[in-house]
């Protein structure tokens, strides 16, 4: 076991926890020690102890752990926005697949997926929620085409019913340049 410095013999851990913190929101030190003495901390760590500390097995698994959450945080914000701003079923399944991975990847630095077996089955069962999610999309544009069609052949009808006469191919293309592009309304004034 490596040797204690003197911000872990000294402190309480809810204090050291405030200090590792500092440190990783790179707080200088002379601005912790005045924070410490805000708190009635009578004796301050020197320079050295502050270093010694970051060096230690504790400020390191708090590192690594805050560091992580903070990486998770931010995924997921980026992930919030990329929904809110529309990403639809494809965005959903992108984040079905981060979370899956996620606790795969988890899942195998703890030791709980042990073989190459365990790891092709997880690896699986991710491909099939994908495809399934991406398939679901499908069938809902597909949907969404058909309807905008009907409502475009209804518009069709009725723009070409009005008319006295039968259009030339021609007139219903610049008809419809005009009603649907706003093309030779112009060409035409």
């Amino acid at each position: 076991m490596a040797p204690r410095n003197t911000i872990e013999t000294e402190y309480p851990q809810e204090l050291r926890l405030e200090i590792a913190s500092w440190l990783l929101d790179a707080v200088g030190y002379d601005q912790i020690r005045d924070r410490l003495t805000e708190r009635g901390v009578e004796h301050l760590p020197h320079n050295s102890s502050f270093a010694a500390y970051k060096r230690g097995l504790e400020f390191r698994e708090l590192r690594e752990a805050t560091l992580h959450w903070r990486r998770r945080a931010e995924e997921k914000r980026a992930i919030a926005k990329a929904i809110e701003q529309g990403g639809g079923a494809g965005a959903l399944a992108d984040v079905a697949m981060f979370e899956a991975v996620d606790a795969l990847r988890e899942l195998i630095s703890g030791g709980a997926l042990q073989t190459g077996k365990d790891v092709a089955k997880v690896a699986t069962a991710i491909s099939g929620l994908k495809r399934t999610l991406l398939a679901d999309a499908e069938v809902r544009h597909k949907h969404e085409t058909r309807e905008k069609a009907e409502e475009l052949k209804a518009e069709i009808a009725e723009a070409t019913g009005t008319a006295k006469r039968k259009l030339t191919g021609e007139e219903m293309i610049r008809k419809l340049d005009e009603k649907f592009l706003g093309v030779g309304a112009k060409q035409n004034a």
